[in-house]
């Protein structure tokens, strides 16, 4: 029944908020729902809020034809440091063949003493150094470019086709350092080098092209620095900036033109326009602004200064005050005590609201925004520390009042709160609020703690680091009252992009939202990648459903295109979403605290320590631990982490079909326990023990059946996860590389251990030897040995042989194998291959084919067919995927720019067993500038985790979308279908497109859509629809302004979700307004909103009941003189009548009107007095009567 009484109401508090003016009832509702930030949200592109005070220093400057301008803006300070280099460069066998060229940005170079881009072996970040580049920084320029000429360290040697890795270290006067992460260039001979280019050319702008020719720039260089701008690839950030950050602008300037300020290149845009930021102290800057064209004596110059002070003080403040007589008439029986004082009686209400946010010595950022709402003074102040979660308004309606407001205007929220007070303070590194926060419990395994919370939050982290670049002392604390629960839900990737959770009513903007991979028995996490909002996914937190911006398969794979960077080929991939609910009979008010404290004892040493505690009312959750860190370089290092939980995280909800039904894991059902890891890792290079690259990893897991944190997942026995890893090179021709890993589950056990040798005897000839041991819980054991020859005859031709066998068998099929294989090399490098093996477990013949149309764009393809009927257990394999099945491959590797890289493949496999396997493909185009297109598909088999029963799966992707100045769009479809287990079908698209008709007219429309059919059981049908259409009319000159917008939503959520008693809902939204100013004396302004909507308490089924309403209100004011004029007896007075009409289907109609006349007492304060009219409907609440009386108002803004 909650949307079927509170739908209504939206209606009219949308309206409300426009009118917010009218003191009378309509105020009430607008009070509900309006808070300081929702006032206050800065939107940027419009105009700057009315402080009375400018918030910027502003000088401005002629350039040609054009205009620069110098502004200060302190309010926020963010370092950005970069640097970039090609993709690719080319080497001989004397080393690089030509000097490599890289590009450096950084807003905060005035800061920065001392520059140096270190060049490493390999792309592992831990690798040796083999080349140190120093760095010039001017003080306030942003771009800096530095020549390598590819010397490096006496004893390393530049291999072809070899990964090498680079980053940029800053220093300032202190010694205090900042560094970027890891970028990675591919060495390849001059051929491929060459081509590159060349592609290159044909896809850069003939602008660029000509810009580059006249000032004899190297075009790859150019377009390296072009899309390097204004980035940030910070990875440890320490020196502190303080003062202002500036901001230099300008348009107009001559095509094919360079610019450059203090002699830095700065990119300019097709249209002449540029932008430029730096941050600098307090005191007076100098930026002189110069465009020039090679061969051209005309150059035009732009000397600009700015005395920057540092300091910033914005705020909004309201008091309002309302004093009012009512009586009533009729029959009033229905009326509680309460509410009758407010009959025949003196009303006083108030509001009190503030928005600041202000710098104090340049370091010291403070925000704060306080809303007490509308009610009565003597209940002003109640609850205010408490949260309120159930801000509907925000929650349900994301595009807020109205979709597109017409001045091309970006809305942010700089304060995201429950609550009616919100207190940050920021400085250095360091934050302490009072608000919305996330706990950020994160820095180890076992004892992460992440929940969104309202409360109190501080952050301390030390300005003395250690050689490590991180602060020796950090703390994290939090306290707050609990007003959500906590949710868990996973999903195993299904090839599409719609995920329902397993709770609804989320609580906006509290998830966490990650990928990742784990051990499939001891649920290890081996690898995590944090997603963004927006960039990676858009959530309805009311419905509690994510769509992905790309679809999530359930393997990851170098085919395929819709994985997540940072996971490993061959992987299963799981969505993991943390967040917070809302649920029914929910305990509030109970206390969630934590402190996490970390201290480095000297530059090696590390102690931390966690508590967390959260009152549960008799069910209290308790997460406690210590670690120890041992850090002797950046790949070498001993974590030791100790937990105990009393009681249960957030229950864990698993689903393999994207939510549409969920498995608990409910563990072993024990409430309490400890767990214990050790993970270490050696450089022995990095240590100076070895001159070859050398790495050594272990780690040891012991978890308890009952103990419980956010990732740590529940199981049914004790758990134990041993194991250890090396790999290192011998010799300039041998390199070893070795694994083993041990899990035991209660009495079940698993084993695996490997051992391999290459050895390269001769330059194009190798052999590789490898042993594995296989144990699995002493019902099957085995060792299986191999043998491979790999033999380059000459640059066209390869060949290689395999073996291997399986001895020392229990309980475990023989598997003797033997392969051979060749691939011929076409001049162009496309090839064709033949491979043939035969085994005891039966035989498979492999043909492939690769054709190489450029340096950026390979097609390849293979059939297998094949006999045996094993996934697992062998050695070598060098098709893709597991090479014993028949099928058919067809696939494609584009590199589309030096910096994205994209493959894609298809595979039809004859699957012989129930093994998960899925295959897929991926295609990104962008055939001109501003399209990009999109397809990708996956097929295959699982085993359902909650029947056990196999599920065939096969899901298509295809996406549309094109940017220009006037129009934005985007569009997805996919399609996936399951049958076995779960015979389903689904149906989903997204769409968004945003077009400038002109300069007065503004369109925005979005449709979503999912439609989810079960073939056996029609009551599991889930279907959604959200379509929405605004539209905005805001002429630069003119005395009409107008908005618009519809909305349709049909939800049917899936069966699998606790909605609580939300029903199934359909309804139609239309809402329009708009003003116009007849005189400077004369302004009307009114609202049309029609909702059609229908609702039904059981899912799926049962009578729908409706819930229309229609609203209508219109205002006239009239300002009894020019608002211009001076000595006038009439300044300042304003009279306002108002009508407006509600119709609730059930209730019947409202209708009112109001007359007030104001005077404004000074430019921040108002005063009035008027009379309200109102009469209500017979069956209205059950009341007869008429409420009518009068009102004084107070209003105070500054």
């Amino acid at each position: 029944m909650k949307k079927h009484l509170s739908s209504p109401r939206l209606t009219l508090i949308s309206a409300a908020l426009f009118l917010a003016f009218s003191p009378a009832y309509a105020q009430d509702a607008a009070a509900d729902a309006v808070k300081a930030s929702d006032v206050i949200e800065q939107r940027t592109g419009a105009q700057s809020p009315t402080t009375g005070k400018p918030t910027t220093q502003f000088t401005r400057a002629t350039l040609g034809d054009g205009q620069v301008w110098v502004t200060e803006d302190p309010a926020v300070i963010t370092p950005e440091l970069s640097v970039s280099a090609p993709a690719q460069i080319a080497i001989s066998t004397d080393g690089v063949s030509e000097p490599v060229t890289f590009s450096v940005y950084s807003n905060y170079a005035t800061y920065i003493k001392k520059a140096e881009i270190h060049v490493r072996e390999t792309a592992a970040p831990d690798s040796m150094v083999i080349a140190s580049i120093p760095v010039a920084i001017v003080p306030n320029a942003a771009h800096a470019q530095v020549v390598w000429d590819g010397r490096i360290s006496a004893n390393k040697k530049l291999d072809k086709d070899s990964i090498i890795s680079y980053s940029l270290k800053v220093y300032d006067d202190k010694g205090v350092w900042d560094e970027t992460r890891a970028k990675h260039i591919k060495l390849v001979d001059a051929a491929d080098k060459l081509r590159n280019k060349e592609a290159l050319a044909d896809r850069v702008g003939l602008n660029e092209q000509a810009v580059a020719k006249s000032f004899g720039v190297d075009l790859e260089n150019r377009v390296v620095a072009l899309e390097q701008w204004g980035s940030s690839d910070l990875a440890t950030q320490n020196i502190r900036v303080e003062g202002s950050r500036v901001r230099v602008r300008g348009e107009g300037v001559p095509k094919d033109y360079a610019l450059n300020i203090n002699g830095s290149n700065v990119p300019v845009d097709k249209d002449g326009k540029f932008v430029a930021e730096y941050i600098v102290p307090t005191g007076t800057h100098q930026f002189n602004v110069v465009a020039s064209q090679s061969g051209n004596r005309t150059s035009y110059e732009a000397p600009l200064s700015i005395d920057v002070t540092g300091r910033y003080f914005a705020m909004v403040a309201l008091a309002d005050l309302t004093v009012s007589k009512t009586g009533h008439s009729g029959s009033i029986d229905s009326v509680n005590s309460t509410d009758l004082e407010r009959f025949d009686d003196v009303q006083t209400d108030g509001r009190l609201a503030f928005y600041l946010k202000g710098k104090i010595k340049g370091r010291y950022l403070i925000t704060a925004q306080a809303d007490t709402k509308e009610r009565e003074i003597k209940d002003l102040f109640d609850g205010f520390l408490k949260a309120d979660p159930k801000d509907l308004f925000r929650r349900i309606d994301p595009d807020r009042y109205y979709p597109i407001y017409g001045d091309d205007s970006t809305t942010t929220r700089d304060v995201n709160t429950q609550g009616r007070l919100y207190v940050r303070l920021d400085w250095d590194k360091n934050q302490v609020l009072w608000g919305n926060y996330n706990t950020e419990f994160s820095d180890t395994n076992l004892i992460q703690y992440n929940r969104g919370l309202y409360g109190a939050q501080a952050k301390y982290r030390s300005e003395a680091i250690n050689d490590l670049g991180e602060s020796k002392t950090q703390v994290k604390a939090f306290a707050a009252e609990q007003e959500t629960a906590s949710g868990h839900s996973e999903f195993l990737g299904t090839g599409g992009s719609l995920y329902y959770l397993r709770h609804t009513d989320v609580l906006s903007g509290s998830e966490h939202v990650v990928v990742l991979k784990r051990d499939e028995l001891s649920g290890r996490v081996l690898n995590e990648v944090a997603l963004q909002a927006g960039r990676d996914y858009e959530i309805d937190a009311f419905q509690g459903r994510i769509i992905l911006n790309r679809p999530l398969t359930e393997y990851v794979g170098s085919s395929n295109v819709a994985n997540v960077n940072g996971l490993r080929d061959g992987e299963r991939q799981h969505l993991v979403v943390d967040y917070e609910y809302i649920p029914d009979g929910f305990d509030k008010n109970n206390l969630s605290a934590g402190v996490r404290g970390k201290q480095w004892i000297g530059d090696h040493v590390a102690i931390g320590a966690q508590y967390v505690s959260e009152k549960r009312g008799g069910k209290d959750y308790e997460l406690k631990g210590a670690d120890l860190t041992l850090q002797a370089g950046r790949g070498t290092y001993l974590t030791v982490e100790h937990a105990q939980s009393e009681s249960a995280a957030a229950p864990i909800f698993y689903s393999d079909n994207g939510g549409l039904s969920f498995l608990e894991n409910t563990g072993s059902g024990q409430t309490e326990g400890k767990a214990t890891e050790i993970r270490a890792r050696v450089n022995l290079q990095e240590q100076g023990f070895t001159q070859r690259p050398w790495t050594l990893g272990a780690w040891h897991q012991r978890k308890d059946a009952g103990f419980s944190s956010t990732y740590a997942n529940a199981t049914v026995g004790r758990l134990t996860d041993s194991g250890f890893e090396f790999t290192g090179e011998v010799s300039n021709k041998l390199s070893l590389k070795g694994s083993y890993n041990k899990v035991k589950l209660d009495d079940e056990e698993r084993e695996r251990a490997r051992l391999a040798a290459i050895y390269e005897y001769a330059s194009n000839q190798k052999v590789t030897v490898e042993g594995s041991r296989v144990i699995d819980d002493e019902r099957s054991r085995a060792n299986l040995a191999a043998i491979r020859f790999d033999n380059r005859i000459n640059k066209n031709i390869d060949v290689y042989a395999a073996a291997q066998t399986a001895f020392s068998r229990k309980n475990y099929d023989k598997n003797t194998a033997y392969t051979v294989g060749g691939k011929y090399t076409f001049s162009n490098l496309s090839n064709v291959g033949l491979e043939y093996t035969n085994g005891d477990r039966g035989n498979a013949i492999t043909g492939s084919a690769e054709y190489r149309r450029s340096e950026n764009h390979t097609l390849y393809t293979s059939y297998t067919h094949s006999t045996d009927s094993t996934l697992k257990d062998n050695l070598f394999s060098s098709a893709r995927g597991f090479n014993r099945n028949s099928g058919l491959t067809v696939g494609q590797r584009w590199q589309l720019n030096p910096k994205v890289t994209l493959n894609t493949e298809s595979s039809w496999l004859e699957d012989k067993t129930s093994q998960g396997v899925v295959y897929g493909f991926g295609l990104q185009l962008m055939p001109k500038s501003g399209w990009n297109v999109g397809l990708s598909a996956q097929k295959g088999r699982l085993t359902s985790v909650n029947t056990d029963a196999e599920t065939k799966r096969q899901s298509y992707s295809a996406n549309v979308g094109y940017n220009s100045n006037q129009l934005d769009w985007v569009s997805k479809l996919e399609y996936r279908q399951d049958k076995g287990s779960e015979d389903t079908r689904q149906w989903v698209s997204t769409n968004r497109l945003t077009y400038i008709i002109n300069n007065d007219w503004r369109v925005l429309t979005r449709l979503n859509y999912a439609n989810t059919r079960y073939s056996s059981i029609r009551s599991n049908h889930a279907k959604l629809i959200e379509t929405g259409l605004g539209l905005a009319y805001r002429p630069t000159r003119g005395k009409w302004n107008g908005l618009l917008k519809y909305t349709y939503l049909y939800d049917l959520s899936a069966v699998g979700q606790t909605t609580g008693d939300q029903p199934d809902q359909r309804s139609h939204i239309f809402s329009m307004e708009g003003t116009y100013e007849a005189s400077p004396r004369w302004e009307f302004s009114g609202k049309l909103a029609h909702r059609i909507s229908q609702s039904r308490i059981s899912r799926g089924e049962g009578a729908w009941y409706k819930t229309n309403a229609t609203l209508a209100a219109l205002q006239a004011r009239y300002h009894f003189n020019d608002r211009g004029d001076i000595g006038n007896i009439w300044r300042g007075w304003h009279a306002m009548a108002e009508y407006r009409w509600l119709n609730v289907q059930g209730s019947g109609a409202q209708n009112g009107a109001l007359v007030a006349v104001e005077k404004d007492v000074n430019k921040y304060t108002r005063v009035g007095v008027g009379y309200n009219f109102t009469r209500f409907s017979a069956d209205l609440s059950k009341l007869n009567h008429d409420q009518k009386g009068w009102f004084v108002t107070m209003t105070a803004r500054y």
